[in-house]
């Protein structure tokens, strides 16, 4: 299967903000990036993990973590996020 890249398109960035507080230094620092980006040709999305509900990995396909699999069959919002990647 030979795969097309399409060169007119913009590459997509995804920026992952961690931090609880949408209004804080992290965010202030995640635009200015975003607008480096932009700059640079890219677009970016920006995420904000806490609009998410995550829980914490628990093992649950396996104790080995080579084992674990996309989608996670954890119903949460991981799977959200991972498609995004």
């Amino acid at each position: 299967m030979i795969h097309m890249i399409d060169f007119d398109k913009k590459p997509l960035v995804l920026v992952v903000v961690g931090s609880p507080r949408k209004y804080g230094s992290s965010t202030k620092l995640v635009r200015d990036a975003s607008k480096g980006i932009e700059d640079a040709g890219g677009r970016a999305e920006v995420l904000y993990l806490y609009d998410y509900d995550i829980g914490p990995y628990i093992g649950c396909v396996s104790d080995n973590v080579k084992y674990c699999k996309f989608p996670c069959v954890v119903n949460d919002d991981f799977n959200k996020i991972g498609e995004k990647s």
